[in-house]
Order: C-alpha cells, then sequence, then structure tokens
C-alpha cells in the first residue's frame, strides 16, 4: 500500500489529483476514478458515491485513512480523484491487487 500513496503523490505532483468533497464533485467531469479512504463518514461515502454513480465513475476505497494518506500527501483528506485514465487504471489496479492480498 506504500506504493499506492506514493503513486498517489506522483499523481498530485502531475496536477492530476482533485483532494476533498468539493473539488472532486466541481470537477467530476473531469475525473477518471474516485478513491475513498476507509475512515470517511458513511454519510458523506454514499453523498459522493451517488454523485460518481450519476457521472458513471469508478469508487475504489482504501485500506487506508485519512491520518495514513496525509502522510504522503500532505493534506488530511478522505476523497481523492484521479483525473489521467492511465494513472486512474494503474491505481485501480493497485488497490484491486492489495485487496486480493488480504
Amino acid at each position: 500500500m506504500i506504493k499506492l500513496v506514493s503513486m498517489l503523490g506522483i499523481c498530485r505532483k502531475a496536477g492530476k489529483l482533485e483532494m476533498g468533497f468539493d473539488p472532486v464533485c466541481r470537477e467530476m467531469h473531469k475525473g477518471s476514478l474516485i478513491v475513498l479512504a476507509s475512515d470517511l463518514s458513511p454519510k458523506t461515502a454514499a453523498d459522493i458515491e451517488r454523485k460518481a454513480l450519476e457521472n458513471k465513475l469508478p469508487v475504489k476505497r482504501l485500506s487506508r485513512t485519512m491520518d495514513e494518506l496525509w502522510v504522503g500527501l500532505g493534506k488530511r483528506v478522505g476523497i481523492l480523484m484521479i483525473t489521467d485514465r492511465g494513472l486512474s487504471q494503474k491505481i485501480a489496479a493497485m488497490i484491486d491487487d492489495h485487496d486480493k492480498e488480504e
């Protein structure tokens, strides 16, 4: 999972990552994948999942908390959106691979 957080950091540096509820909702038309922290509130998760469904965007839930993402991204957030299709496919595969290992 450390590689995943590093990959999210690369996305951020490349300008291909939106972070937080409002920025993600505002830019959802540009998105390829939404990623949720494990400790995101159920209400917020339901809201963002509904909006993602409306925009036909896949949503993946991490086994990492907001605090763990904070270490790698420099910002404490529970909702991330990757805006690059190639990067989002790589990150989705990393999340799926990690889930298979657990």
